[in-house]
């Protein structure tokens, strides 16, 4: 437990500095609500879900896909397309934060942005998601989890 709480309050510590990062560049402040409210969807609630707790600090393109892939379309009431797109914006603003306050280099930055880019492949596997529900057929979401792996 004293993981899970330490990586939580990291965590909220990096939330709070990303939000002060985006107020300093002038962002709009319903905008810098917004990237932050998602942000934390990731940083508070994704990397302390697994088996074990992850400091957001870990980010990565993988990490990013499975969170938009998988996580999100599961865990979001009525997920929709233009959430996943707004989710992936906010992901992009933290990637560049991290990256310019010295957490990523630039290599995890690309990976991060080329996942953030193409949520293409998120707006189907949410649709997939979607269809297996609506039918009923859920003994088939299991493959449709395990499948992010394979397309990453």
């Amino acid at each position: 437990m004293k993981d899970l709480e330490r990586v939580t309050k990291e965590n909220e510590r990096l939330i709070e500095e990303f939000k002060r990062f985006l107020e300093r560049k002038g962002m709009d402040k319903s905008l810098v609500g917004r990237h932050v409210e998602n942000a934390s969807q990731y940083a508070l609630f994704y990397t302390t879900y697994g088996f074990e707790p992850k400091s957001a600090k870990e980010i990565d393109g993988f990490e990013i896909h499975c969170f938009l892939g998988e996580f999100i379309i599961r865990k979001v009431v009525n997920c929709t397309p233009a959430y996943i797109n707004e989710v992936a914006e906010s992901l992009r603003e933290f990637c560049y934060f991290l990256k310019e306050t010295g957490i990523i280099d630039e290599y995890d930055l690309e990976e991060a942005l080329e996942r953030c880019n193409k949520t293409d492949i998120y707006l189907r596997r949410l649709e997939e998601y979607n269809q297996l529900i609506s039918s009923g057929q859920f003994n088939k979401v299991d493959s449709w989890r395990m499948r992010v792996y394979e397309e990453f």
